[in-house]
């Protein structure tokens, strides 16, 4: 499952009406193809259904309407049309050339929501993908601003929580943080409900979904096997999985897979019913080829399945006994795994989601089972705790897990991570980002209406980790998690 899926769109050509309302920070933004996708799709929200059949016959790229069809898009904008009454902007700031993040408040309501529009580099001026996510009020966050000044850890602490509490008092989130500085642990806090039928508490113990946090596991398994010389990274996928059927697996390497540079065709594991190896999967993938491998970045839960066939081919185990050899065990993580949608684990989260249809939360909630593929595999779903984050973190970052070389392997800057919610780079199995111009390297997990939203972020300069997993839709750790990050990194 990806923490961020592409999405969206530039539009210079609809002759759809612009919204009225727009905030000074909106006018003042550069024009950009995304600016004015941005502004085309609000147009037509706050339009008539005709002017939204225009933008979605007119302004998605052919991609976009393979991933989700004319009707169903023009159902999704009526739909956000009719409930919000129209949408006014608050904020607006471009994220690079091809993506814009638009604060915006519904008109029935005074709902929250963030838009994010992204447009396609192949077809530039049209849309590739549209989300609306709920989000708060920025006068309340403004209210709640992080402090500046020098401070104790106690007040660091205090801080943190106070943040935490305040999204939970919300119902805007739901599970556990832990920050950490060193082996330091100074917040390690609970919220919510990891069971909301039976009213059951969250705890600092509660496994959770890590849905693509676990690339991280899986890239780290396949370093470990280099270093033993059981395999190396320019090893074709051929040599180890015939299984895959396109001819093109004889190009393909493990280092495109672990980069998401091999240009593996679209594969949707959720549909998968019953234990299967990565062999097993891969024969599945029939989709062709999205581009010549090692040509450019595409995210691709499927290039991590075939990571996870080759582990099990190296090592002989399943992917959950390797992972636990390779990775977990080292690492010093008593409490991670891979259990079936189905099985009776005690103390697991349910996760719960918001449907499609109700993007800004104006109806209930229901439990993600159903969302979820039956069991974790390669590209993540494993389940974890926070503690077992702040392991994982230290056994990476001080060399106890890879060594020395192998680290500094994984966490290299290889390829600009396309589509990623903030600027990054992509490493090993890693997100390469920043938080208040420090380095960071981590992961996020989860996606729109999954119920799913964890995300780990390590400071290698100064030591901190920041550990957010929530058993709601994101933002619901994103937004939280960066926000510490940003306040804690510099300290």
């Amino acid at each position: 499952m990806r923490k961020s899926i592409l999405i969206a769109a530039a539009l210079a050509t609809i002759a759809v009406p612009c919204v009225a309302q727009v905030s000074s920070r909106v006018s003042t933004a550069a024009a950009t193809p995304a600016r004015a996708a941005t502004d085309a799709t609000l147009g037509a929200i706050n339009g008539s259904h005709e002017a939204r059949a225009a933008l979605v016959a007119s302004a998605f790229s052919a991609k976009a309407l393979q991933n989700g069809n004319a009707e169903s898009r023009l159902k999704w904008l009526d739909r956000i049309a009719t409930d919000s009454g129209g949408l006014t902007v608050v904020s607006s700031s471009p994220q690079g050339d091809r993506m814009v993040e638009a604060i915006v408040r519904t008109n029935h309501g005074g709902k929250f929501g963030k838009l994010v529009v992204f447009t396609s580099k192949a077809e530039p001026g049209k849309i590739s993908d549209i989300f609306l996510l709920a989000a708060r009020d920025p006068a309340k966050v403004r209210a709640e601003a992080w402090p500046t000044a020098a401070l104790p850890l106690s007040r660091i602490a205090s801080e943190i929580q106070k943040h935490a509490a305040s999204l939970a008092a919300e119902d805007s989130f739901s599970g556990v943080v832990l920050v950490a500085k060193g082996d330091r642990v100074v917040v390690n806090r609970a919220y919510g409900l990891a069971d909301q039928e039976w009213k059951v508490p969250n705890r600092t113990d509660t496994l959770f979904h890590m849905a693509s946090v676990g690339k991280m596991f899986t890239a780290a398994a396949i370093l470990k096997l280099a270093r033993e010389g059981q395999l190396s990274l320019d090893d074709s996928l051929a040599k180890w999985v015939p299984e895959y059927p396109h001819p093109e697996a004889a190009k393909i390497t493990l280092k495109q897979l672990l980069t998401h540079s091999a240009g593996i065709g679209e594969w949707d594991g959720r549909q998968v019913r019953g234990e299967k190896s990565g062999a097993e999967l891969a024969a599945t993938m029939t989709e062709p080829l999205q581009f010549e491998p090692g040509a450019r970045f595409a995210y691709s839960n499927a290039g991590f399945v075939l990571l996870q066939a080759v582990i099990e081919k190296a090592t002989g185990n399943s992917f959950a006994d390797a992972l636990q050899h390779l990775v977990f065990a080292p690492a010093g993580m008593k409490r991670t795994g891979l259990w079936p949608v189905t099985a009776i684990v005690p103390n697991r989260a349910t996760g719960y989601l918001r449907p499609p249809e109700d993007p800004l939360g104006l109806g209930p909630r229901y439990s993600n089972e159903q969302f979820l593929g039956y069991d974790g595999n390669g590209s993540g779903g494993e389940y974890s705790t926070a503690t077992d984050m702040l392991a994982f973190n230290r056994a990476v970052a001080t060399g106890k897990l890879l060594g020395k070389d192998l680290t500094a392997e994984m966490l290299t800057p290889r390829i600009d991570f396309a589509g990623a919610q903030r600027p990054s780079k992509y490493g090993y199995g890693v997100d390469l980002g920043t938080c208040s111009g420090h380095a960071t390297f981590g992961h996020g997990g989860g996606g729109p209406n999954s119920g799913v939203s964890s995300v780990d972020y390590y400071v290698p300069d100064s030591g901190w980790s920041i550990i957010v997993l929530s058993n709601y839709d994101p933002p619901a750790a994103e937004d939280l998690a960066y926000s510490i990050c940003e306040f804690v990194a510099s300290r």
